[in-house]
Order: structure tokens, then C-alpha cells, then sequence
């Protein structure tokens, strides 16, 4: 991730020196030093992915999201914000997006199934259909998390959001609040192959 002039990089480890650790760089500089990181103490699953919204950055767990702030100092440049801890994991590191101040991803809560979920200034809302989520937790057993990925697009001036889980495709319309489905006759995915984000 990218937030106030420094890069940010997550680290998957759940054992060992690395791990539940964020490290940053110095502004202006890409590589970060292992004296520079943070994490939150209470963090007891492994770090899923990192996103920045609104100014902010979530750092995404396999049960919790944390909202980190910006400061102005220079040897803590990112303060965790305890209170805006939302108890909703998620799935991989491509299965979130940003649209219009708002991030949708594919999480779940402790004990419960995976849901898209919408978050924006507060709590992560569920926003997929009953249905929805069925066929989703059907493809994701015999679905990795590396295969499936959010995105979000335009089409005909207006703003969707994708959740592509192995074969299904499901188009979530921001305005109407309404989803579809988008299938190709390819039998790859190379319809929604990315070239660079």
C-alpha cells in the first residue's frame, strides 16, 4: 500500500521475527527498514492484505479488519485506531476493491460463511444476497483464495463491482444496489485478466 508518501508492506508470516508486522518506508524512499514497522497487539491471525480508503489504511487479518490513521510523526507514522476494529476477516489479498470512498471485499465473520461486505465509515456491511453467498461458499471448496479477486469498473457510465470466485462472476451495481451475473463462453478467465492495477 501507498499512504502519505511511504510505501507500506504486509507481512504473511504467522511465526517467527516477521510476523503480524507492517513495515514502512522513509518518504520519498521504496524500501523499508526492518526497524520500521507496526502492528496491532492484538492480532492473532495471519495478515490477509492492506488497503487505503479515505485517507486511512485497513490492514485486513483472516478474522479482523484494523484501521490505522496517519500522524505527524515521524518515527510512528501510523497510529491504530482500536476503536474501529470490525470482526470480519478476509479471504486473500485480491478479493478487495475501493470505489468512491468505499471498500468491498470478501470476508467473514467468526463461525459464519464468507459474504461480500461493504465498508465505508463504520462497520463492514453484508451486501450479497442469501443466494449469492451460497454459491460462493459452494465454489470456494474447491477454490483457493488465489484465484478469486474483487475489482471494480464502469460500464456505460455506470460503477460496478466484481466478485469472481473460480467460475462465478457476480456484478454488484453501486447506485442500484442490485447484482447480476457476467459469464463468458471462454472457458478461461482471461476476459477479466489483469494487465496492471
Amino acid at each position: 500500500a501507498y499512504l502519505g508518501g511511504r510505501f507500506i508492506y504486509m507481512s504473511e508470516a504467522g511465526i517467527g521475527a516477521t510476523a503480524f508486522r507492517c513495515y514502512y518506508s522513509d518518504i520519498g524512499a521504496t524500501a523499508p527498514k526492518s526497524t520500521q514497522f507496526f502492528s496491532p497487539d492484538s492480532a492473532t491471525t495471519r495478515f490477509k492484505g492492506l488497503q487505503v480508503a479515505n485517507g486511512q489504511l485497513l490492514l485486513f487479518t483472516e478474522d479482523k479488519t484494523f484501521l490505522f490513521s496517519q500522524t505527524t510523526s515521524a518515527t510512528t507514522p501510523y497510529q491504530w485506531n482500536r476503536s474501529a476494529t470490525v470482526n470480519v476477516g478476509l479471504l486473500g489479498a485480491q478479493c478487495k476493491t475501493e470505489l468512491r470512498g468505499s471498500v468491498v471485499f470478501v470476508g467473514r465473520r467468526s463461525g459464519e460463511g464468507y459474504r461480500v461486505f461493504l465498508m465505508g465509515s463504520g462497520d463492514a456491511q453484508p451486501i450479497s444476497t442469501k443466494a449469492i453467498d451460497k454459491k460462493l461458499n459452494e465454489e470456494l471448496e474447491t477454490t483457493d483464495q488465489y484465484s478469486s479477486r474483487v475489482f471494480s469498473y464502469s460500464d456505460r457510465g455506470r460503477d460496478f463491482v466484481a466478485v469472481k470466485i473460480g467460475s462465478l462472476c457476480f456484478s454488484y451495481d453501486i447506485d442500484t444496489h442490485r447484482w447480476h451475473e457476467r459469464r463468458s463462453n471462454s472457458e478461461s478467465d482471461s476476459v477479466w485478466r489483469m494487465q496492471g492495477f
